[in-house]
């Protein structure tokens, strides 16, 4: 279960960063099984890299100011759980 989901943050954020950066970034995932009550709560910490090789692999590029995904998209996505 736990390779899936690391697979799934792994290709999550290379797709992003390819489609609207035209890089690949550098990250760590870190897996946190259980939270503060110490329940059992899976979750991810992610350290990602303000940028990333060109996909040409030739010149770091500087993320762009939205970084990850457009800020439009990531608010349509996650926003209304927030609230």
């Amino acid at each position: 279960m736990f390779e899936i989901l690391f697979n799934s943050v792994n290709e999550s954020i290379q797709s992003w960063t390819k489609k609207y950066g035209n890089y690949i970034p550098r990250f760590y995932i870190v897996l946190h099984t259980f939270g503060s009550d110490i329940k059992f709560n899976p979750h991810f910490h992610v350290l990602i890299t303000d940028g990333g090789l060109r996909i040409d692999k030739k010149k770091w590029k500087s993320a762009p100011d939205n970084y990850l995904m457009p800020e439009a998209h990531l608010f349509s996505t996650i926003g209304p759980q927030l609230y």
